[in-house]
């Protein structure tokens, strides 16, 4: 699962748009049973987890089609 975050564009009833190929890319740099967040993820959940509950780094990955390396959490 690829998580991100951001305004999504509604075309034909479908999302898509940056932020909906971004989310795409994360998950793909994943295996079975990961899931992966940006930093964006990071923020938006900053204060608002379960205790106990948080992110992992998992480093700065090259994202196909994406022009900036990406940082993800487990």
């Amino acid at each position: 699962m690829g998580l991100h975050v951001g305004d999504t564009e509604v075309r034909d009833g479908d999302y898509s748009g940056r932020v909906m190929n971004r989310a795409a890319r994360v998950m793909a740099a994943g295996h079975g049973g990961q899931v992966l967040a940006t930093a964006a993820v990071l923020a938006e959940t900053e204060g608002r987890l379960p205790a106990g509950a948080g992110f992992r780094e998992l480093g700065t990955h090259r994202l196909k089609d994406l022009t900036e390396p990406e940082r993800i959490y487990s």
